[in-house]
């Protein structure tokens, strides 16, 4: 059992296609059969990856199970539905010291205050921070330009940062150790001078700025 479930935490990541996500794949790894399904319930981190997506695929119900599976394990928050505030920081709220990882797709004419308002929950634990523009509208808008998200001083303690056609969020990043930065990324020269002394791997994809 030990040794599938190591299959599987490979396998969940791998080549994920548009609206899939990491548990999601480990359910359907569970339907193959008896053998599979216990060996995916044996194993909590296989469903630590909890997604809240805007065209509900995956909705709040399979989040909820894949939280109650996930038992004390570490979290990884997929988020981009920020029309849902009301429901999103209630749900969240009980879990946020567990959130390591957060992975944001925004609608780029999400009004600032809605992201703000969906992303004011508590984070004191969190380590990495990938945001993008959400995929309809990634080529044929400006890059995002965000409010400030989570709890205030959060961002001081990321250890790995991921930015897609996305201006650095308000806040002091002095810990980043591991940068990934890609298409349009206002304040480019800021960003790199500000966690010039704690970064480590630095990688760069088709980066284009307006810093002179």
């Amino acid at each position: 059992m030990e040794l599938l479930a190591c299959i599987f935490n490979l396998a969940r990541n791998l080549d994920l296609s548009p609206g899939e996500h990491p548990s999601g794949r480990v359910a359907s790894f569970s339907f193959v059969c008896r053998r599979f399904r216990k060996a995916a319930l044996s194993a909590a981190h296989l469903w630590s990856t909890i997604a809240l997506h805007a065209n509900a695929t995956y909705g709040m119900q399979f989040a909820a199970l894949c939280l109650s599976r996930a038992g004390h394990a570490p979290l990884e928050l997929w988020l981009d539905s920020f029309y849902r505030a009301a429901q999103v920081v209630p749900f969240i709220a009980p879990h946020e010291d567990r959130i390591r990882h957060i992975r944001l797709r925004v609608p780029p004419d999400a009004p600032p205050a809605l992201v703000a308002s969906t992303c004011s929950f508590q984070v004191p634990n969190l380590e990495s921070l990938d945001i993008a523009p959400s995929r309809s509208g990634a080529a044929t808008h400006a890059p995002l330009t965000l409010p400030p998200l989570f709890s205030a001083g959060c961002s001081e303690q990321i250890t790995s940062l991921t930015l897609a056609d996305c201006a650095l969020p308000p806040g002091s990043y002095p810990a980043v150790a591991h940068l990934c930065l890609s298409g349009h990324i206002p304040g480019l020269y800021d960003l790199l001078g500000g966690c010039a002394e704690s970064l480590r791997t630095l990688f760069l994809d088709k980066v284009a700025c307006e810093d002179e």
